[in-house]
């Protein structure tokens, strides 16, 4: 007799099986490129003060304040759209399937078991090698488009998770 809270047999030391639909694991987007992408409008935002103050000593008032403001917001939106998309993609993984779920205002929630999982493709650039981030494809029975579990840290160690899992179903 083992307690329920248990993770290993009291007896022989093996793993107990974990709770039916508890995580093998849940991943978001790396937030890397969210960071590159805001230090990317840092500096876009720093050459265009330098920009509008070099204009504003030859035509002093050309631009109007609420111009600059509204130039800096629009920089602005393009690291914060990502942001925003990277906190809200989710990937569990459980016992019985795959589940992703995305989208800020309208909430795509796709659930898709395992024994429905035909192939799981790492796709990793050149810059991802280095970095150790890719993007895992799966392939499924269930549905004509692919599922892309994007911007993952170490995608060969999920991919592997993945298809052990499959394996057990």
């Amino acid at each position: 007799m083992n307690p329920e809270t248990g993770r290993f047999c009291s007896r022989c030391g093996a793993r107990l099986r974990e709770p039916p639909d508890a995580p093998i694991f849940v991943l978001h987007p790396t937030a890397l490129f969210v960071t590159a992408r805001y230090v990317g409008a840092t500096i876009a935002i720093g050459g265009l003060l330098l920009l509008l103050a070099h204009m504003e000593r030859w035509r002093p008032g050309a631009i109007p304040p609420w111009g600059i403001a509204l130039a800096i917001v629009l920089v602005l939106i393009w690291p914060l759209r990502h942001h925003l998309a990277r906190a809200f993609e989710t990937y569990i993984l459980t016992e019985h399937g795959l589940t992703v779920t995305s989208g800020v205002l309208r909430r795509i929630y796709r659930h898709v078991p395992l024994h429905k999982i035909q192939e799981v493709v790492v796709i990793q650039s050149g810059w991802g090698r280095l970095l150790g981030i890719g993007n895992l494809v799966i392939d499924t029975a269930a549905e004509a488009e692919r599922i892309v579990l994007r911007d993952i840290r170490h995608p060969q160690t999920y991919a592997d998770l993945i298809l052990r899992q499959i394996e057990r179903a």
